[in-house]
């Protein structure tokens, strides 16, 4: 293990390497990522029981959101292709009824366009 000469500390997390004032608190992008996970250096670690607690309130959170996630339902498509009038057609470019192209979701093609291998 070799000791590395800085010419700045360091943030203490582990592999962050951002420049901070006081080397006992991390850098702002760890505190805006950890946010509320982190904890302060003059308040003491939390007891066994204490984590226990916190960690279960935490799994409960994702496990509501996982519930929530499995619960979803995504919408049907639709059975028969929509067709407007007046789109421009992105092949001939004419103004025709078209709908969307699938190969290209965000452009319109025409009936007979859709038909040109």
């Amino acid at each position: 293990m070799s000791a590395e000469l800085a010419l700045f500390p360091v943030c203490p997390m582990a592999n962050c390497k951002n420049p901070v004032d006081d080397p006992r608190e991390p850098c702002t992008p760890c505190q805006e990522l950890f946010g509320a996970s982190l904890r302060p250096a003059d308040r003491p670690a939390p007891g066994a029981a204490e984590f226990a607690e916190a960690a279960a309130e935490a799994d409960a959170r994702v496990a509501a959101i996982l519930a929530e996630r499995r619960a979803f339902v995504p919408l049907p498509e639709p059975a028969e292709v929509e067709w407007k009038p007046g789109q421009a057609c992105w092949v001939c470019e004419e103004r025709r009824k078209c709908r969307r192209d699938p190969d290209h979701p965000d452009r319109w093609i025409c009936k007979s366009c859709e038909t040109i291998t």
